[in-house]
């Protein structure tokens, strides 16, 4: 089985992504209806792991889906279970890193990048490092 055969029956067993854009798309409104309720903070907060939650849900919603099983084709399964990995596991590492880096520089001040000018972001860097 060729890469666009194994395409066409992963799309034909999936629901042709039917699964994966219910998911991005509940959790991204999730997130914009977190910023829009609770503010700007709380809803980067919310973007940041918006990819943690969608990423079972979609596979839930996937597994759920009547149709054919889904087509095995070497190495495939070992670039899925890689992805998913690096999304749930490598993902938060990333955040968490990057939060104990920079401090409220990178996440405190996403909501308000807009209403600092450069030179204030810039000083605000400067006292967390």
């Amino acid at each position: 089985m060729g890469i666009e055969e194994y395409q066409h029956v992963l799309g034909e067993a999936t629901g042709h992504g039917w699964g994966f854009l219910a998911a991005c798309g509940a959790t991204w409104f999730a997130c914009s209806a977190a910023w829009r309720h609770w503010g700007p903070k709380v809803g980067a907060y919310c973007t940041l792991f918006q990819g943690m939650v969608a990423l079972p849900l979609a596979l839930l919603l996937t597994a759920s889906t009547p149709g054919p099983d889904r087509p095995v084709m070497a190495g495939m399964e070992g670039v899925s279970v890689l992805l998913a990995s690096g999304q749930l596991l490598g993902l938060p590492i990333v955040i968490y890193l990057t939060i104990r880096t920079f401090g409220c520089y990178v996440v405190g001040s996403l909501p308000c990048a807009g209403q600092r000018s450069k030179s204030q972001q810039d000083k605000i860097f400067e006292q967390h490092h």
